[in-house]
């Protein structure tokens, strides 16, 4: 068994001149990572204070503004989310104005109906939904029915609210001693 002794590093040893140079590098280097260093902390301090005092600010103005407005102080805190809630309101409130232009106004038109009924005419029934409206009157005879069909023919306001108008039902009732006629009509209303 041969025992091999070699040293392979021997050659890579440095002289004293490169280890001094080396140290002396190193330690510039580390000199400067240090004032580096304390720049930056400096900086960050710097930057934290302006933080701290733009806060503190911050919070006196919205005091401020809160008692001076009687309002909330989340209002101020949060403006982003009080503007999206503004925004859904807005358009909450816009459905609704769209929708209340496409309702059908139906108190002129039931208005113009049943205004000067003549005696004796009484409203029995009525129903009123998107696109029709549907009543029930006690009549004295058939006669009446015409002449009040007759009436709301000539009135512009009704005829300017309907598109259609039929009568859909005529039975004769008796009540005590008095005959009489149900009549029911259906008008279709203009959208």
């Amino acid at each position: 068994m041969t025992n091999f002794n070699i040293n392979l590093a021997k050659d890579m040893a440095s002289t004293e001149e490169e280890r001094v140079r080396f140290y002396n590098g190193m330690l510039i280097y580390l000199v400067a990572c240090a004032v580096l260093l304390v720049f930056v902390t400096s900086l960050s301090s710097v930057n934290l204070k302006n933080y701290l005092n733009n806060k503190r600010e911050r919070n006196q103005l919205i005091l401020m503004a809160s008692t001076v407005s009687g309002l909330d102080s989340s209002v101020f805190t949060s403006p982003d989310k009080i503007y999206d809630e503004l925004e859904a309101n807005s358009l909450k409130i816009l459905s609704l104005k769209q929708a209340l232009d496409r309702r059908v106004h139906l108190l002129p038109l039931v208005h113009n109906l049943f205004d000067n009924l003549p005696r004796g005419v009484t409203l029995q029934m009525l129903v009123a939904d998107r696109g029709r409206v549907v009543f029930g009157l006690n009549v004295s005879s058939a006669s009446q029915a015409a002449d009040l069909t007759r009436a709301w023919e000539r009135n512009n306001e009704v005829m300017s609210r309907i598109t259609d108008y039929k009568q859909v039902k005529s039975e004769s009732l008796k009540t005590g001693l008095q005959t009489g006629l149900y009549v029911q009509f259906e008008f279709t209303l203009k959208e």
